[in-house]
């Protein structure tokens, strides 16, 4: 009977023990809160049944994010997402995999009831965006009559078109994942041709670029700042969800095409004046070496404003590497005379005459007795 007792002690201890252990082994199983800090290349969001949601940094800035899921295998952590995947290794609070090289320490930041919300499935793109149709119903389409735009090209101003064509694709991307080509003109004589880039672009319910990041930058980084600088600049036809306009990210290419340039000099005299080249007007007079694209350009002058003036419209041929200098004077004829109109003094006014009836004088009467 002993015998049998302390059989069936050891058999509850044995069991006791093992549910100790199960739940520490489920326990080490899971991971809460956030990770990232400087050294991290991830913003990773862990949540509870094996989700995580991955913000993607650069610079700083976040250029992508993704959900995935996550599995804890003692101190391993393996991360997985459409397209992309990781493993990490457990230290504590850090958790670090190698990456592009080298290695990103991923530090736990906050716990996850501290943890800012996650954006909707709307809020982000991934491969997975507006799987059947649940952000919008019609995408936004670019608006090819916004007029020419100014762009950032290193130090310089230049003046862009919108002109929009097929997606060709590039390193990194195929045809059908571009919505469609912008192409930026890019001097001919650089000694480098930029590759195509692809950005991420966010279009607001009003059918503004709210947001634009590379996604594949070019091979020349001043393009690609360009590129940007030009994306943030264009107006769509905005993207509706259920007949109401809806916000709506969009991948588009742009692409380098050579092309020569030269420069308009303009100088004005004879008084204020506004000076116009292709309809833009300048910021001051006389125009210094503006840089153009090679090819016919139009020249508006308003001389003279202050006194009534005139406009003088002309259109110049640039050529390649060349400087148009045109003058223009604000007293040549056909200007407004500059003399103020004489003045007749008072004492040089004849006298009023006597006022006189309906046209006629009247005749004196003769009496003759």
């Amino acid at each position: 009977m002993k015998t049998r007792m302390q059989m069936w002690l050891a058999r509850v201890a044995l069991s006791l023990v093992a549910i100790a252990a199960w739940g520490t082994g489920a326990t080490a199983q899971s991971l809460s809160g956030v990770y990232g800090g400087k050294e991290c290349d991830f913003k990773l969001t862990f949540r509870p049944k094996d989700v995580v949601y991955i913000q993607f940094l650069a610079g700083g800035s976040v250029m992508q994010e993704l959900p995935g899921q996550y599995k804890v295998d003692g101190d391993r952590v393996a991360v997985t997402a459409p397209s992309w995947g990781a493993v990490f290794t457990r230290k504590g609070d850090t958790l670090v995999a190698p990456y592009l090289g080298g290695k990103t320490v991923c530090t736990k930041l906050a716990d996850v009831r501290r943890a800012p919300p996650v954006a909707g499935p709307c809020d982000q793109f991934s491969p997975a965006y507006n799987r059947g149709n649940i952000c919008f119903d019609t995408r936004p389409m670019l608006n090819v009559t916004t007029p020419p735009v100014r762009v950032h090209v290193g130090n310089e101003v230049v003046r862009e078109s919108v002109v929009v064509s097929e997606a060709k694709g590039g390193s990194g991307w195929r045809p059908d994942q571009s919505q469609g080509t912008t192409t930026l003109l890019w001097p001919a004589n650089a000694s480098v041709m930029p590759s195509p880039a692809l950005l991420l672009l966010k279009v607001s319910p009003h059918g503004e670029t709210v947001e634009a990041k590379a996604m594949f930058p070019s091979n020349v980084s001043t393009f690609t700042d360009a590129a940007v600088d030009m994306a943030k600049q264009l107006l769509w036809r905005v993207a509706l969800k259920d007949g109401k306009a809806a916000e709506a990210w969009v991948l588009w290419e742009f692409r380098a095409v050579a092309r020569a340039s030269g420069f308009i000099t303009v100088n004005v005299s004879g008084g204020p004046s506004l000076v116009y080249i292709d309809n833009e007007m300048m910021d001051a007079v006389p125009v210094i070496d503006y840089k153009v694209w090679a090819g016919p350009h139009r020249i508006m002058v308003d001389l003279n404003r202050s006194r009534g003036g005139r406009r003088l419209d002309e259109t110049v041929q640039v050529d390649s590497g060349a400087t148009v200098v045109k003058s223009y004077d604000g007293f040549a004829q056909g200007a407004p005379a500059q003399v103020p109109p004489a003045q007749v003094p008072p004492a040089q006014v004849p006298p009023a005459q006597p006022q006189r009836c309906c046209g006629r004088r009247r005749s004196k009467r003769v009496h003759h007795r």
